[in-house]
């Protein structure tokens, strides 16, 4: 007894011992992650220290206030910092391009993955300590929701946001000047430069701005570039429109705005896609049915009719997806579309509820022109075709719209002559007939 009496104040003593020793361990991390911690933002993105910065933006970030689209952005901004600055997926990253002529980049020590980091205008020439400039963020949030037709002191709106930020003029005037997101392009402009920075980050960082003015394809990133996001600076327009991964990149001639006289902003469906997790370039590229009078034209088709149809669509390798009023790769007015999807599927878009039957005529005709297109040439070089008709190369334009018509004639010779979307189909081909003579 007295032996075990023994061994238990020993163990008591060495619990005791241990315990202190991983309070005084504990201590010392906490202290040290209070001094990492008492570092300026500039300072722990010079160290490269992206967990670390990810804990000082989230205490300045008024998250609550944010709009669903605008936390989504705010979240994964954390969530990528909390990686090391690591995508979320591995080769889901976008070229873009900074016209730096008005940049006044800030030199970076080699801990920092890069060479430079660039920083918005409005947390770069403030005269306060690095830190006190973070409160700019919640502040131009409130401001560009208000100015924009909101109410800032309730909601952070990013579709508001966007919109003020591409206001104003250009230089010091420009909206841009008083925001703490960074314009960028997937094109180089010449307006913007020398130098360009050819920048390569994640698609969670990456705001395609669909309320931005078209011509500039703008896309922003919150906050800063990161030093390991500068992958190259060109000091001539040419060098940086010819820089390899400029020149690969899908997206440097794809136009932002309204595509003809269809109302589809490609900007608007890849901000969609990125948030949604679909294919970044899911359904911007197809053809679609259109047609005077919009979604009232014609009969609306029976639930079996629907269900033969997708049966059909399946028989030729495609897939039917019904879509909610809010997506925009299916926008009001258009009746139905069809492209080809990530793995080289033709995928049909129709609306949710009603569905106008020349619709279901027309998109089946889709799917097995694309179909064939595959068969015959093979699904990346028919996804290139359609990408340069949505870019506007003349001659993948005149192919696309040949099919349309085709399409188009298809479903006009269906229709019986008291079939009441027949004038609208008819005042349809005439249209194109006519745009295809002009070409």
């Amino acid at each position: 007894m007295k032996m075990k009496s023994r061994s238990m104040r020993f163990s008591g003593s060495a619990t005791q011992t241990l315990g202190m020793v991983l309070i005084a361990g504990l201590s010392l991390l906490a202290s040290s992650d209070a001094r990492a911690d008492d570092r300026s933002f500039m300072d722990l993105i010079r160290a490269g220290e992206y967990r670390k910065l990810a804990r000082k933006l989230r205490a300045n970030l008024d998250i609550e206030r944010a709009d669903p689209d605008l936390r989504w952005y705010l979240e994964k901004n954390l969530e990528y910092l909390e990686r090391g600055a690591v995508p979320a997926e591995a080769g889901n990253e976008v070229i873009l391009i900074r016209g730096g002529r008005n940049d006044k980049p800030y030199n970076m020590p080699a801990a920092a993955g890069g060479e430079v980091a660039l920083l918005p205008n409005t947390i770069r020439y403030r005269r306060q300590p690095w830190d006190k400039r973070l409160r700019a963020i919640n502040g131009y949030f409130s401001y560009a929701s208000s100015a924009a037709g909101g109410d800032g002191e309730v909601s952070h709106e990013l579709g508001r946001i966007m919109t003020h930020h591409r206001g104003g003029g250009l230089a010091t005037n420009a909206n841009s000047v008083k925001s703490v997101l960074i314009s960028a392009s997937t094109k180089a402009l010449p307006i913007f430069g020398p130098p360009y920075y050819i920048l390569k980050v994640p698609y969670e960082r990456a705001i395609f701005n669909y309320n931005g003015l078209a011509g500039e394809a703008e896309v922003l990133l919150p906050f800063w570039v990161l030093p390991k996001e500068v992958v190259a600076v060109c000091e001539t327009l040419e060098e940086a429109k010819n820089h390899p991964l400029v020149k690969e990149s899908p997206l440097t001639e794809m136009t932002a705005g309204t595509w003809g006289a269809q109302p589809l902003n490609n900007w608007k469906i890849i901000e969609a896609n990125i948030r949604e997790g679909r294919a970044l370039l899911d359904g911007v590229a197809g053809m679609n049915l259109y047609l005077p009078g919009g979604r009232a034209v014609g009969r609306n088709a029976e639930v079996s009719e629907v269900e033969h149809f997708i049966e059909k669509v399946r028989r030729n390798g495609g897939e039917v997806e019904r879509v909610g009023s809010g997506d925009p790769r299916l926008p009001r007015g258009i009746l139905g579309r069809t492209y080809l999807d990530a793995e080289g599927r033709p995928r049909v878009l129709i609306p949710e509820g009603a569905v106008k039957h020349v619709a279901l005529i027309e998109e089946l005709t889709h799917v097995i022109q694309l179909r064939q297109e595959v068969e015959s040439k093979g699904a990346e070089v028919t996804r290139r075709l359609l990408l340069d008709a949505n870019r506007g190369v003349p001659e993948a334009v005149r192919r696309v719209a040949a099919w349309e018509l085709r399409a188009r004639r298809f479903v006009l010779a269906s229709l019986g002559a008291d079939h009441p979307g027949r004038e609208s189909v008819m005042t349809s081909v005439a249209l194109r007939c006519n745009a295809r003579k002009s070409r």
